[in-house]
């Protein structure tokens, strides 16, 4: 017998030998070089809810950042972007992503889909964030794993 596990404030669980499907959005709802509204990244990020949704995931997992707590200024090239150092792209994925007019209004939009909605912190304050928005569990990073100044 297979432990079956409840995911608070969702009727889906994880376990009890059926497959849960999580759909990793991470940031993949920035989709361009140039810097868009913080409107029209919700709007790509509601659209790629409503397209797991639609393709039977059961969870949608985003990336959560504070720039402050993860990375200092420095000449870091990002994979991401060619060109683009580390702080900038962590820095404009913390300003695409304010608490009220993002993480709130997209949390709502997969509570009504039926979807869970969680995230992977990439700090401690990326966690508190995250705490505020009462999602039901979160994803550790590999390189996180001894982070126990974020995992506490």
């Amino acid at each position: 017998m297979t432990q079956k596990i409840e995911i608070a404030g969702s009727s889906k669980h994880i376990g009890a030998d059926e497959v849960f499907v999580i759909a990793e959005i991470g940031k993949n709802y920035i989709q361009t070089i140039e810097p868009k509204t913080v409107s029209e990244y919700l709007a790509n990020a509601i659209r790629l809810v409503n397209e797991a949704s639609s393709a039977g995931a059961d969870a949608v997992k985003f990336q959560t950042h504070v720039v402050e707590d993860e990375v200092y200024s420095s000449n870091f090239k990002s994979p991401h972007f060619d060109g683009a150092d580390r702080y900038s792209w962590v820095k404009r994925n913390e300003d695409s992503t304010p608490l009220e007019d993002f993480w709130i209004p997209l949390k709502k939009h997969c509570d009504e889909k039926e979807i869970v909605f969680f995230s992977t912190p990439m700090s401690k304050k990326a966690a508190v964030k995250l705490d505020n928005l009462n999602v039901p569990l979160w994803k550790v990073g590999s390189g996180d794993v001894l982070d126990f100044v974020m995992l506490d």
